[in-house]
């Protein structure tokens, strides 16, 4: 329960009119209890933020590396295309391209989905 959830459920007595120092102590004592219940929040935001950003980095680097075999496998795929002297070759090509990029794809999203799942571990940083 936060500091905040605390104060709000204790009941308080009222202080003594005639002792203003020991009233000024209780607010000092309950400002200075939110503002570390602030500066923890802070940090936490911080953590979450840097957390997403390296995620984000990480979802780049997937999506390059994704697209630069997806390249590489259509090169590949024209030069044995180019090559191939029957209809049925070509069609074996066109099948072995397609499970290919659908291997390369079902990676893809499998290191994605690794990343997302860790990224929402490391953005539910715990006070």
């Amino acid at each position: 329960m936060s500091v905040i959830e605390n104060l709000a459920q204790q009941e308080f007595e009222p202080l003594p009119a005639l002792q203003p120092q020991v009233q000024l102590d209780g607010m000092e004592t309950i400002f200075n209890s939110l503002t570390r219940e602030a500066k923890n929040d802070v940090q936490v935001l911080g953590d979450q933020l840097t957390a997403t950003n390296v995620c984000a980095k990480h979802l780049r680097r997937e999506w390059r590396a994704f697209i630069d075999r997806g390249v590489m496998n259509g090169f590949e795929y024209l030069q044995r295309l180019a090559r191939a002297q029957t209809p049925a070759d070509m069609v074996e090509l066109q099948r072995n391209f397609a499970q290919i990029q659908i291997g390369a794809m079902r990676d893809y999203w499998d290191q994605c989905g690794r990343l997302a799942a860790a990224g929402a571990v490391a953005c539910a940083c715990e006070k």
